[in-house]
């Protein structure tokens, strides 16, 4: 995936109404080290869970 492709995905996230998104971060300094979300599809009742952890 290039930066460009990217960059749109992440900049359509907050049109997606169904998702919830979460940060992981280290409390001192403040340092992203992952993230989570979660997607429900009310009408079909499937829920889908992501989780990534970087460095």
């Amino acid at each position: 995936m290039s930066r460009e492709v990217e960059e749109e995905w992440f900049s359509q996230l907050k049109f997606r109404i169904n998702t919830i998104f979460f940060s992981i971060i280290v409390k001192e300094g403040d340092i992203l080290i992952g993230n989570c979300s979660y997607d429900i599809d009310w009408k079909n009742r499937v829920g889908t869970i992501g989780i990534v952890i970087g460095e």
